[in-house]
């Protein structure tokens, strides 16, 4: 809520400063404000528009993308633009035997562009991962960005397929099509 708050500051004060401008004459706070009304704009949708995304998600005991890493259970919390996941790695099908655990401590965008699926309206993220831990240890000296595809429907927490040549690693390469055997439920 503290970028919410932010945003909204902003924008009083841009709306407030342009007003006290020397240019007046093509500034008209009222009629801006008139524009929102009549375009049915909220203030409080368009900060709250990815607020449904904000939770805990939970995938269980389950074999990892890559069979070598054994077993995993991945979870996810998103709240605002903080975006974590632990990763924690098993030896057994039961998830007892513990490998170690993978803390991705993230940033989450939402730059407004989706795409249709099968499963409902995708939206575009782009995620800035700003630390990585394995068992509470740094393993990486610089942040990197992915870009995915995030969807939910229902309790159901989905992201992009990046199997192939989209593979998240650029814009560019962005999934386009929602991984549909990875799925985190709502906790």
């Amino acid at each position: 809520m503290l970028i919410n708050s932010a945003l909204r500051a902003w924008l009083v004060s841009t709306v407030l400063l342009a007003g006290c401008t020397g240019d007046n004459d093509n500034f008209d706070a009222a009629e801006l404000g008139n524009d929102l009304l009549e375009t049915g704009t909220d203030l409080d949708d368009i900060l709250d528009a990815n607020s449904q995304f904000n939770g805990n998600f939970l995938r269980g005991c389950s074999l990892a993308d890559d069979p070598a890493n054994g077993f995993e259970i991945n979870e996810v919390a998103i709240q605002g633009d903080s975006f974590v996941t632990t990763v924690s790695q098993f030896a057994d099908a039961q998830c007892t035997l513990l490998n170690g655990v993978f803390v991705f401590d993230s940033t989450l965008v939402f730059p407004g562009d989706t795409v249709d699926t099968p499963l409902g309206v995708a939206d575009f993220i782009d995620i800035t991962v700003d630390s990585l831990t394995l068992n509470g240890e740094s393993v990486i000296d610089n942040s990197f960005e992915d870009f995915d595809l995030i969807l939910l429907d229902g309790n159901n927490l989905l992201f992009g397929d990046d199997s192939g040549e989209f593979d998240g690693e650029t814009r560019e390469t962005r999934p386009v099509e929602i991984d549909e055997d990875f799925v985190l439920m709502r906790v």
